[in-house]
Formats: structure tokens, sequence, C-alpha cells
């Protein structure tokens, strides 16, 4: 026998509350409970068995992402928190361009990508197709050494993340990719609201600064040379 009586810490319910307090009741006063087996919580979500927040975020990026939930959502903690908040969001098409807050109803805002006019501005269009986004990726293609110019997708692009054969080498690749995503909306809004247009050597010095001090502070790696840094990122950090 279940005993529906339960102390709420909360008296002051709201109706989306109440609405849920109803939904669990039922679900408990339908359950068939063993007389002389001892009931339990238990997380069936990523089948561990118990909660965690890590479990949590896995059963949601794979909802999203599928077979590529790992490589496209793992978080990086060489880099701020709010740059790995941003790239969850970006991979979803979430950030507020133009098509997509067009998409909400907010008719003043101009449809057009402001470097290339004509172009609507998507999500694909500022980070792949923009020419100042083209100019960026093939800066950081000489500087990685990694080819991270001319895709399709945000997905594709994050996939190059995979190719080194080691896991330092991945990790700093991806962190290069990351970082220089952030710094490419950046610009956007540099250009779309302060009306500055930030070249191509002025937002590559950004990324390599930054992204050098992150991993200086954040990494086991302390012995970091800069002018190695500038020259291969990869041989800097792995040696």
């Amino acid at each position: 026998m279940v005993d529906t009586v339960w102390n709420w810490s909360r008296v002051n319910l709201s109706a989306t509350n109440l609405a849920d307090l109803d939904d669990l009741h039922q679900m408990v006063v339908s359950y068939l409970f063993h007389a002389r087996k001892e009931d339990r919580w238990r997380w069936i979500g990523d089948g561990s068995g118990s909660f965690t927040v890590h479990g949590m975020r896995g059963v949601m990026a794979e909802s999203l992402y599928g077979d590529d939930a790992g490589s496209l959502c793992s978080w990086d903690s060489w880099i701020p928190i709010r740059i790995n908040c941003f790239i969850w969001r970006l991979l979803q098409h979430r950030v507020p361009v133009a098509v997509n807050l067009l998409a909400r109803g907010m008719s003043s805002v101009p449809p057009n990508c402001l470097c290339c006019v004509l172009v609507g501005e998507s999500v694909n269009h500022v980070f792949l197709d923009c020419s100042r986004a083209k100019d960026i990726w093939r800066a950081v293609s000489i500087w990685s050494g990694y080819d991270v110019a001319g895709f399709e997708s945000l997905s594709q692009l994050v996939q190059v993340a995979e190719e080194p054969i080691n896991v330092m080498g991945r990790r700093i690749l991806k962190a290069i990719i990351f970082v220089s995503m952030w710094f490419i909306w950046k610009q956007r809004n540099a250009r779309t609201f302060d009306h500055r247009d930030l070249s191509t050597y002025a937002i590559m010095e950004e990324i390599m600064l930054n992204l050098f001090g992150w991993i200086k502070s954040r990494s086991s790696n302390k012995e970091i040379v800069w002018l190695d840094w500038i020259n291969s990122p990869l041989s800097a950090v792995i040696g």
C-alpha cells in the first residue's frame, strides 16, 4: 500500500507544478510494489544506474546528434565555459543570426549578411560561407597545419579534430576550431553592432593569443613557448 500523504517543502504550487504532481502521483499509484522487496530509484538514461549531470548531458546529446554526439558535444576545460556554451548552441543552429531572428517574428532585423550584402545571414553562412569566415579558416589552416576550410556543415568541420593520431593532438585541434568559431562570431557582432570591420590578421591574433593563454594556464603543460606556438600549435603543446 502506497502512502499518498506526502510532506512537501513547498505548499504554494503553480498550476504547472500541480499538473506535474498529479502525473507523478498517477505513476506511483499505478505501479505494483513488492511487499517484501526494497524499492529504490534507479537512473536508466545511460545504463549506469546512477544519475549524473554528465550522464544526462550524454542522453541529451545522443538525442540531438545521434552517433556524432561524442565528437560534437564534448566540452573542453581548456577554454572558458562561455565558449563551450556558445558552441553547444551553435551546433544546434540556435545562435541569433538573421534567419533565426526573422523566424521568431523580429521583422526589423536586416535579413542579409552585412559583409556579403546580398546573401541571407544563416548559421552556415556566417561561420562557413561568408567571405570573411573563409579568409579566417584559410588562415587557421595555414597556422594549425590542418585543412579546416571549405566545409559544407559545422559537423563536418568539427570532425576534422578527429584526424590527429593522438588524444592530445585531437584536443588541441578541437580547441582551435571552437575558439576560431567564437572569434568569427565576435567579428560578426563587431561589424553588426559597432560598425567595425576587423581584419583577418587581427582576428587571427586574437585566436592565437587568447588560446595560448587559456591552454598555458588551464592545462598541465605550463612550458609552452609563444614562438613555438605561433609557428606550430600542435607541436608546441605536444612537443
